[in-house]
This record gives C-alpha cells, sequence and structure tokens, in this order.
C-alpha cells in the first residue's frame, strides 16, 4: 500500500484526490478487518488537508517538522552543567533528526 503508513498504533492514509481517498481508506478499513483490528471512532479523523503523525505536520505541500517540535529544541534553557547537558541529548533524538531542526539550531 503506497497511500498508508502505520507507525505502532498510527495510521495514516494519503491520496491525491477525493475520490482516490474513498477507495484507499476501503482498502485500509479491509486490512484492519483481516488483521482484526479495531479503531477508536473518537481517535479517527477523516478527510483532513493536514495532519499530524510521528512528530511531523503532513499536507498536500509535504512533510513538515512539528513547530512544537522545533520550540521545544529552541526554547531549551541553555545547559550549565553535565547533567543539564546529557537531559537535553536524552531529550533531542528523536527531534534532531529533521534537517530543519539542525538548521535552525545552527542559526542561533
Amino acid at each position: 500500500m503506497l497511500f498508508s503508513l502505520a507507525y505502532i498504533d498510527d495510521t495514516i492514509c494519503f491520496s491525491s484526490s477525493f475520490e482516490g481517498h474513498l477507495a484507499d481508506l476501503e482498502v485500509v478499513f479491509d486490512r484492519f478487518r483481516q488483521a482484526n483490528l479495531k479503531w477508536k471512532a473518537t481517535k479517527c479523523k477523516l478527510f483532513q488537508t493536514r495532519c499530524k503523525f510521528v512528530g511531523h505536520c503532513v499536507s498536500e505541500d509535504g512533510i513538515e517538522v512539528d513547530p512544537a517540535k522545533v520550540a521545544f529544541v529552541v526554547n531549551w534553557p541553555f545547559p550549565t552543567t553535565i547533567t543539564e547537558l546529557r537531559g537535553f541529548l536524552v531529550s533531542v533524538p528523536t527531534i534532531a533528526r529533521s534537517a530543519r531542526v539542525l538548521l535552525v539550531l545552527q542559526n542561533l
């Protein structure tokens, strides 16, 4: 399925048209049924043009780093001890994978 991604308990389905999206959702829902998996209606967001998925914002414009993740790194107080530095380095790995975050940090 090139129109669907899953990560742990999150699934995203993306399509280039509304009609295509309906067909893609039908396939995804069928696969859930075949695997005897269930989804919680209150957590489902259908027909979105922009959503957050695994720390990124996904839209028709592409994939961007979640601005809240960038703000988290930029606003982190400057470490003054080894313990504070370790705390920062442990908190950042998933965020630091994005080149955009690294560029923001580089320009500070």
